[in-house]
This record gives structure tokens, C-alpha cells and sequence, in this order.
């Protein structure tokens, strides 16, 4: 339990931080360039991770999952992962420039939207580069590199709000700072001695096709998570947008939360796996104290969510402060979702939490079209809270299905046999 809070620590730590800078820089965007601005950036976001994800193709876990395991070809693994995360992410770079040609964006949209993609796809990179990280044991270095690209990046923004940058320069600051910090991290993981060898082409075929079934999970998850914005981008006018998705980035604050927190328990769960009983109490335990921790929080959010808002954002975003107090009831739900989804990876059921996932996108492409026209942005606030929670009641339904296999009393999770 211990090297565990210390690995949970490391890795919450620095991308904690990261994610705080990156919050301030979207504040000064807000505050600098107004609502359609926010709108265009977060709907150009939105897009490109989905994207990414999808092109990401389960990488990462199997970086946790199988790198201890390669042994002595760890560089040949290594540089297999590398070669498959390039050739894929390229690739997704098409789908997304075919759509903004069909749309015909004008000259701002392919400045932002070109700028965004390349930075996510950076930092996707070093997201794998992470994923290598805590697959050794070696998440201490984690926290200090990222600890100074947040720093630099809050400057960033700061000088940006202080000074009147204009965006291009603004954007060009923030694709730079991520450019950083994956150098930052493949110097780390050289000084460790993993060096990527030259990899082969079956190798590197063979490892995306292991991978797949982790990154449909993966990226339904994300489509779910970016779904909202991309419907209300579909449904409203751009300026509106910017209203959703200035109390959308509080959310995210929290579905990235979740995602890392339980990153840090698979390897945990993988160790586990053989012993059902161990699991399911390693992963109750965890359970419980998520919702005794979210779960006020959640409730204060309803009163301070507006005001908060207001605080930051400025007066023009006075909308979104009561979205986001309606969204942020979603967090208990969120993070207890996060941990059956390392735990079905852990075990081996991924096919019934595909089918969740699966499950979960198609609702939620639903409810935020049929509330959102009905209701307005409201209504996709509410959406959110209802597609959460029946993710939830599904994982509740696998529970009772798989209780009867574990050796210990029931918790929210299941044991190691597929369904």
C-alpha cells in the first residue's frame, strides 16, 4: 500500500500540475480572446484527442501491462511502441483534416485546430513515455519533469494575460512547452538506459494487434468523455461553445483525475490478478474511499461551482457556472467508473466493459442530442449525469454476475475469468 500512495503521488503530483497550467492557459484564452475563441479551442481539443486516442490504440497500457515482461528486448519493445504510435498517429491527422475541408474552416480554424493536434499528439507521446515509466518502478522522475513544464507553461500564460499576446504567439508557447516535456522525458528514460532499438515491422504489427482490445476501451472512454462538446459544437452557435466548454474544463478536471489515479492501481491489480480474493479487496478498499472523498466535494460544487466560475473565467461566462455545478455532481460517479476500468483491464473482461463503453457513447450521443435540443446547454449538462450513472448500474450488473466466483464478500469489481 505504501509504494503505492508514493507511486500515486509521483505521477498525481506532476500531472496534477500540468493540468493546472493547462487550466490557467485556457483561462487566458478566455480572458484574452472571449467565448468564441474558447469555442473554437475547446471543439479543436475535443476532436483531436478523440482522435489521437483512437490512434493510440492501447499503447499506453501495454507499455504497463507487457514492457517488465519484454526483458532483455526491452529497447526492441520500446522502439516498437515508439514506430506504432507514429505510424498511427499520423494517421489519424487524415480523418480530421478530411472534416475540416468537408466544413471549409477557414484560415483561424486550420491555425488552431493544426496547433492543437500537434500538441496532443506530443502529448500523447509522453504519455507513453509515462506509461514506460511506471511499468519500471521509476515514477519518481515523473513528478519533476512535469513539475517544470507546468511552471513554465503557468509563466506562459501569465505573460500572455499580462502582456496582450496575440493567440498565434500564445498557441506557438503552449506546442513548444509540450515539445519540452517529452524531450525532458525521453532524456529520463535514456539516462535509464532504455534506448529504443530499431524495430521490425512484424514486431511492431504483432504488438498493435495485442494492444487493440485495450484501446477500444480506452477510446470509447474518451469519445464519452469528448462527446459533449463535440455535440454542442454540431448544435450551437460557436460563442455558446465557449460557455459549455469553460465549465466542460472543470469536468475535465476531473475525468483526468480519475483516469491517472486509477493508472496507478493496474499495475497493482496486474500483480493481483491470481488471487481473486486479494483483488477484490485491493480494489473495494479503493472504492470506498473514493466516494467518501468525492462525494462531499460533489455536493460543496453545487454552491461554489457558480461563483467559482465567475472568478475565473470572467462575467461573460456567467452561464457556465451553473453547467458546471449540475456537471460536477457526475464526479463520485466518474472515478468509481475509472477503477473498474483498470480493473476489467487487470482481470481480462474487457469484452463486458466494451460493451458498457459501447453502451455508454450511444447514450450519451443521445441524450446530449435529443436534451440538448430540447433543453439547450442545460440539457447536455444533465446528460452527463445520467450517462455516468448508468455506466455505473452497468458495473453494479457485472458485479452480481461475477461475485459468486470471488472467495471474498462482494465489492464493486469482478474476478480475473473473461466473459
Amino acid at each position: 500500500m505504501k509504494r503505492t500512495l508514493a507511486n500515486l503521488s509521483s505521477v498525481l503530483g506532476g500531472e496534477a500540475a500540468v493540468r493546472l497550467a493547462n487550466f490557467f492557459a485556457t483561462l487566458a484564452i478566455a480572458r484574452l480572446y472571449g467565448a468564441a475563441i474558447l469555442g473554437l479551442f475547446g471543439a479543436s481539443v475535443a476532436a483531436a484527442t478523440v482522435a489521437v486516442m483512437f490512434a493510440d490504440n492501447g499503447l499506453q497500457t501495454s507499455a504497463v501491462t507487457e514492457f517488465s515482461a519484454a526483458g532483455g528486448r526491452s529497447r526492441t519493445f520500446l522502439g516498437e511502441l515508439y514506430a506504432t504510435k507514429a505510424v498511427l498517429g499520423v494517421a489519424a491527422l487524415l480523418p480530421l483534416a478530411s472534416a475540416a475541408l468537408l466544413q471549409g474552416c477557414d484560415r483561424l480554424c486550420w491555425t488552431v485546430g493544426g496547433v492543437v493536434f500537434a500538441r496532443t499528439l506530443l502529448q500523447s507521446f509522453s504519455q507513453l513515455q509515462i506509461a514506460v515509466l511506471k511499468a519500471v518502478g521509476r515514477m519518481h522522475g515523473i513528478a519533476p519533469v512535469q513539475g517544470l513544464h507546468a511552471a513554465l507553461l503557468g509563466v506562459a500564460a501569465f505573460l500572455a494575460l499580462a502582456r496582450g499576446w496575440p493567440l498565434g504567439r500564445f498557441l506557438a508557447a503552449l506546442l513548444v512547452l509540450q515539445a519540452f516535456e517529452w524531450m525532458l522525458l525521453s532524456a529520463l528514460l535514456a539516462g535509464m538506459g532504455f534506448r529504443p532499438a530499431r524495430p521490425g515491422f512484424a514486431g511492431s504489427f504483432a504488438l498493435a494487434k495485442r494492444s487493440a482490445p485495450f484501446g477500444v476501451a480506452s477510446a470509447l472512454a474518451n469519445l464519452t468523455m469528448r462527446l459533449d462538446v463535440l455535440v454542442v459544437s454540431a448544435l450551437f452557435p460557436i460563442a455558446a461553445v465557449g460557455q459549455f466548454s469553460a465549465a466542460d474544463n472543470l469536468l475535465l478536471v476531473v475525468y483526468l483525475a480519475a483516469a491517472l489515479a486509477g493508472s496507478v492501481l493496474l499495475p497493482e491489480m496486474v500483480r493481483l490478478k491470481r488471487s481473486p480474493a486479494d483483488l477484490s479487496g485491493y480494489a473495494g478498499r479503493w472504492t470506498r474511499w473514493t466516494l467518501a472523498a468525492t462525494a462531499p466535494l460533489a455536493l460543496l460544487s453545487l454552491a461554489l461551482t457558480p461563483r467559482l466560475v465567475g472568478l475565473l473565467f470572467g462575467s461573460g461566462f456567467s452561464q457556465a457556472g451553473a453547467l458546471g455545478a449540475v456537471m460536477l455532481l457526475a464526479g463520485p460517479l466518474i472515478a468509481c467508473n475509472s477503477i473498474q476500468l483498470n480493473l476489467a483491464l487487470a482481470t481480462g473482461a474487457r469484452r463486458a466493459y466494451l460493451g458498457i463503453l459501447g453502451a455508454a457513447a450511444l447514450l450519451a450521443f443521445a441524450l446530449d442530442c435529443g436534451l440538448g435540443y430540447a433543453f439547450g446547454l442545460a440539457g447536455v449538462a444533465v446528460a452527463i449525469l445520467v450517462r455516468e450513472a448508468a455506466v455505473f448500474a452497468g458495473f453494479l450488473f457485472l458485479r452480481s454476475r461475477f461475485t459468486a466466483r470471488l472467495a471474498s464478500a462482494p465489492v464493486a469489481g469482478w474476478s480475473g475469468e473473461r466473459t
